[in-house]
């Protein structure tokens, strides 16, 4: 019982900060795998990492840095994740206050697929 009053206390003030949130600031993450194998057994994947934020941009090529105006870190050092799906980089910027509102697929060519989510968070002090 003890455990279904703090949960339930936990969401309503989850609820309530992000409806009382004043200013919010926002990031995108944009994620592009290229096939480049000729037969599918010989399939490789490359992949390249945008992430955009308020502390600037940054880009990753198959887990190394490219560029950066934030950090010097490998993409699974800097999202504390084992692999580099998306779907690991976005559970790890939730667990940072950030949450996805907007998805798109743009149109991709033959062997490339892009994913792009638009992302936000309260900004601290904000609320």
């Amino acid at each position: 019982m003890v455990k279904i009053l703090l949960v339930t206390l936990f969401l309503t003030f989850s609820i309530t900060c992000i409806a009382d949130c004043k200013r919010w600031e926002y990031g995108s993450l944009l994620t592009t795998v290229t096939s480049n194998g000729k037969k599918p057994e010989d399939e490789k994947f490359d992949s390249v990492t945008v992430w955009r934020s308020p502390a600037g941009l940054t880009v990753w090529s198959n887990n190394k840095l490219l560029s950066s105006d934030s950090t010097d870190k490998s993409l699974k050092d800097y999202f504390s994740v084992k692999s580099l799906d998306p779907i690991n980089i976005l559970n790890s910027l939730g667990n940072l206050g950030w949450e996805s509102y907007g998805f798109e697929i743009p149109k991709f060519s033959g062997n490339e697929k892009s994913q792009n989510w638009q992302l936000k968070r309260c900004k601290l002090g904000a609320l």
